[in-house]
């Protein structure tokens, strides 16, 4: 698909008079745009938005976190768009197959949620734990979400790793901002527990981080915000992998 998420986003905003300045009022966008209910429901998926030729109404999976709640209820707004028969994207609506409409819904929401004149408004700030702290807190989204919108508006070039505490072990849990050639590529190296376990809690730490990239094991540049039981890594991995093949 090739419909472009910011022109939507900036169609959305105009076409049903919500603000574009963050935290966006999904509640009123997914009324004036025609939602009949949002509900929470017992259901595997995280959302689901049902239509008919007089009704619509979006599902979202009951006791979701509430920044990933919001993620999910602007992800179905944006199937919302894509039948909508006024929407930039009308030419481009089903032009391509389910997984090309999921990723395109994933970035109309980025930009719903982070618009982006706003997410410029960081790009002279510090690429750094705090300063996605800050955009997370203003636009309500997860550290993840605010550091996908960074590299793809403000040129950020650093990765954000989750740890947890498993049985009194550090263990990866997820990576964001990755190379996609190193989608599901990179996890803990044996060392990996012992340099999150120096590092001081509740502090941004910075420090070299031991991982692995495919079969090999690497060192990069991170910060880390440790707490009791989770751990996230602010990390330099697209210079350290610019010269590696996933495959070896």
């Amino acid at each position: 698909m090739s419909a472009n998420p910011e022109r939507l986003a900036h169609w959305l905003f105009d076409s049903f008079e919500v603000s574009p300045r963050p935290p966006i009022d999904l509640e009123t966008l997914a009324v004036r745009m025609g939602i009949d209910q949002v509900l929470d429901t017992d259901m595997v998926e995280d959302g689901r938005l049902v239509q008919s030729s007089d009704r619509a109404v979006v599902h979202l999976r009951l006791n979701l976190h509430p920044r990933r709640r919001r993620f999910t209820l602007a992800h179905e707004l944006a199937h919302r768009i894509l039948t909508h028969p006024e929407a930039p994207a009308v030419s481009y609506r089903r032009a391509g197959n389910g997984d090309d409409e999921e990723r395109l819904c994933d970035q109309i929401a980025a930009s719903i949620l982070m618009p982006q004149d706003w997410t410029r408004r960081f790009a002279t700030r510090p690429q750094n734990l705090s300063t996605l702290r800050l955009m997370s807190e203003r636009a309500q989204v997860s550290l993840s979400a605010a550091l996908v919108r960074s590299r793809e508006i403000n040129n950020w070039r650093k990765s954000l790793l989750r740890f947890s505490l498993d049985q009194g072990r550090w263990r990866f849990q997820g990576a964001f901002g990755v190379p996609i050639e190193w989608h599901r590529r990179i996890r803990s190296a044996p060392a990996t527990h012992d340099a999150i376990n120096s590092v001081p809690i509740r502090r941004d730490w910075d420090c070299q981080l031991p991982l692995r990239a495919a079969e090999s094991e690497i060192s990069v540049t991170a910060q880390i915000d440790r707490w009791k039981n989770t751990t996230v890594a602010l990390v330099e991995l697209d210079e350290r992998l610019a010269h590696r093949k996933p495959d070896g």
